[in-house]
């Protein structure tokens, strides 16, 4: 994750940024980073299977489902985290809706990386990254698993004959786990 500077478009390297009233520090070839070291951890955890785990409802709640790397969004989000950590709901039963309840809840005008935040009714979780950017496992995302997508991405609900960006289906529920 990069940060460019709005109007100039120059990449911001050896300097802190700011995103939605929080800070992060870009390093000396343009990444973005936290300094919270879990955080960090899930999503470089998360980002190691972009493109290697297709979307298997049901799948991440046991423990030769996990070892095949076989997940939904909510075991997705939990294993992410588990791996740095952080408790993001059981093995067994991890959903978006248990989860809405985890960590604690800030507004959505200051979602920070790191934070998860739901959408379609609570029907889907994805971990922010930063810049509009999200973490995700979901048939909808550009791997048809886990992949990374950006709120303004267009996404086709249900198989609908229409589709609509991701940003105009999230329901503004955040939380904050570390």
């Amino acid at each position: 994750m990069y940060y460019f500077h709005p109007g100039t478009y120059l990449k911001a390297t050896n300097e802190a940024v700011w995103e939605n009233g929080n800070e992060y520090w870009a390093d000396g070839g343009g990444v973005v980073r936290t300094g919270n070291w879990q955080i960090e951890h899930a999503i470089d955890t998360g980002t190691s299977l972009v493109g290697h785990s297709p979307y298997v409802w049901g799948g991440g709640r046991n423990s030769w489902s996990i070892a095949a790397r076989q997940f939904d969004c909510s075991s997705f989000v939990r294993w992410c985290f588990a791996n740095s950590g952080v408790f993001a709901g059981n093995v067994g039963d991890a959903v978006t809706y248990s989860q809405t309840s985890l960590g604690q809840g800030v507004p959505w005008s200051n979602i920070r990386r790191g934070d998860i935040f739901f959408m379609d009714h609570i029907g889907h979780v994805g971990i922010y990254l930063g810049g509009q950017y999200f973490l995700h496992d979901s048939p909808s995302s550009p791997t048809g698993g886990v992949g990374v997508s950006r709120l303004s991405d267009v996404v086709d609900r249900d198989d609908r004959a229409y589709a609509v960006p991701w940003y105009d289906i999230v329901d503004g529920v955040v939380r904050r786990l570390v």
